[in-house]
């Protein structure tokens, strides 16, 4: 009997929005304010996708970080 295929999981890279493995792409999380790489893929928190190559320089522009302010 044949062993079934694993499941790969997708994600959508937040840039140019190509869906990939979750494996080949970086993961990118909100923290204190600032996007954080995160290389080991196991921060808390939302998490952003985007290709290595040429998006992940311009991920910065596709993510609003809340800016902090002293008015509501």
């Amino acid at each position: 009997m044949a062993r079934a295929a694993r499941h790969t999981p997708l994600r959508t890279c937040r840039v140019c929005r190509k869906q990939s493995p979750k494996g080949i792409l970086e993961r990118w999380v909100i923290q204190d304010g600032q996007l954080v790489l995160d290389t080991p893929q196991v921060l808390p928190g939302r998490g952003f996708y985007s290709c290595r190559s040429a998006c992940s320089p311009r991920i910065h522009k596709h993510v609003k970080l809340k800016q902090k302010t002293g008015s509501r």
